[in-house]
């Protein structure tokens, strides 16, 4: 049986949500640059960010949702993974999932904002295989 436990809400303001460790994504100032995202003239793709000679971070996330053929994508082959929310922006219930001894074994955010009740249920087959 799994508990659930709604912890709060998350904000958003770009219209998207990441998932990462912060020290890949906030440690490296270096990475940062200006902060700026950074578009072409005909908004067709992404530019490097001149303060850094490269992509910045917020740019990089962007490039996932805006530009792939889906609305989320990995960050830097696994650094995060990021998506866009299904309304923009707005906030966005967390509810996290333990397992019958109270430890946390996952995460679900309501990217539609109805703040819907969830459950999960155990996989069928492998334990270990992968599905996705």
């Amino acid at each position: 049986m799994y508990e659930y436990e709604k912890v709060g809400r998350v904000f958003v303001d770009s219209g998207q949500l990441a998932v990462g460790d912060p020290c890949y994504t906030l440690a490296h100032p270096e990475t940062i640059g200006d902060g700026e995202l950074k578009f072409s003239d005909d908004r067709e793709e992404v530019l490097p960010d001149e303060s850094i000679g490269g992509l910045n971070q917020y740019t990089k996330f962007c490039e996932a949702t805006l530009f792939g053929d889906k609305p989320y994508g990995m960050i830097d082959g696994g650094v995060a993974f990021n998506t866009s929310t299904t309304h923009g922006d707005g906030s966005y219930e967390v509810t996290i999932v333990k397992d019958d001894f109270g430890r946390q074994i996952g995460m679900y955010i309501d990217l539609d904002g109805n703040d819907r009740d969830i459950q999960v249920f155990e996989p069928e087959g492998d334990e270990g295989e992968f599905y996705g």
